[in-house]
């Protein structure tokens, strides 16, 4: 095939359907549910909703009570995940360019599953992270109205999380201003052709991630039984909104590592517990696991 701008947009077509098809696959481990997406229009997006504690008063007396938002300068600020393939141009003259789809394929399914990379690493290092209100995102003491709230149960076994995902403010953050795309140097005069004769593929994004509430998200290095269970999510309903309203917590999902997986099932899934009674703890979170985490 003669390297012209016509045939290398025509390769380009091929490369693009395998690309799009593993980054469009159902991800059956991927965790981007677990955040709150947010398509950004800007380099740095600022975050200084988080922790308004906003309520509704009992009743009408004098002005109408309006309540001050607290500014918590907190932002994320995106990076450029990018990654890319060459390939010789005499592969292409002598139509020898076909396995490159495979490359493409395989670009995508790493860009499909970038997002759930970075939350994961996002929740491993919760404990040594900063979130919105200058604490670590999974810590003993986070200010909350006229008390001191704790999202992480402690221990020193292997991690669990529970986390709540009704609210439309999630306890972590997906934020992206431009999706994965495969991108080609695709005439016969680029400089790639010219210096070093190849075609060069390529694909970037503009993405990051970070700690939306902590209050919907607890961290757990007890080992799981029915007791530390129950406790870990009593914790969680515990907290309190800056007029000791209770904030209505109520965790929905736990996510463990893979190795933790059956003991999680037999405790929220199982219709009797260890001692033959019904297990009044079933169904009561959605257990997840993913090697995202480990």
């Amino acid at each position: 095939m003669d390297i012209t701008t016509h045939n290398l947009k025509t390769m380009m077509i091929g490369l693009n359907t395998a690309f799009s098809g593993a980054l469009h696959e159902p991800d059956v481990d991927g965790i981007d549910d677990l955040a709150m997406l947010n398509q950004a229009d800007q380099i740095t997006m600022e975050y200084g909703f988080l922790g308004d504690d906003l309520y509704i008063n009992e009743d009408w007396e004098g002005s109408r009570e309006l309540q001050k938002l607290r500014e918590h300068g907190f932002s994320i600020t995106e990076k450029l995940p990018n990654g890319g393939f060459r390939i010789p141009v005499p592969k292409i003259e002598t139509n020898q360019y076909g396995g490159y789809a495979k490359s493409a394929a395989a670009l995508g399914e790493s860009a499909r599953r970038h997002s759930s990379k970075l939350l994961g690493k996002l929740i491993r290092e919760g404990n040594t992270r900063f979130c919105y209100d200058g604490q670590f995102f999974f810590d003993t003491d986070h200010p909350m109205g006229s008390g001191l709230f704790s999202n992480d149960m402690g221990g020193a076994s292997t991690p669990w999380y529970l986390l709540d995902l009704r609210s439309k403010i999630k306890p972590l953050i997906l934020q992206k201003r431009k999706d994965f795309s495969l991108k080609q140097m695709n005439s016969p005069t680029d400089e790639g052709v010219f210096t070093a004769n190849e075609v060069r593929v390529g694909v970037d994004a503009a993405m990051n991630v970070g700690y939306g509430l902590w209050q919907r998200a607890l961290r757990s290095r007890q080992v799981p039984d029915a007791t530390t269970l129950a406790a870990a999510i009593a914790q969680m309903e515990s907290v309190r909104r800056d007029n000791n309203d209770p904030m209505g917590i109520t965790p929905t999902v736990l996510l463990c590592v893979p190795t933790q997986k059956k003991v999680f099932q037999d405790l929220f899934e199982a219709i009797n517990n260890a001692a033959g009674a019904t297990n009044t703890q079933r169904g009561v979170v959605e257990v997840r696991s993913t090697l995202w985490i480990a």
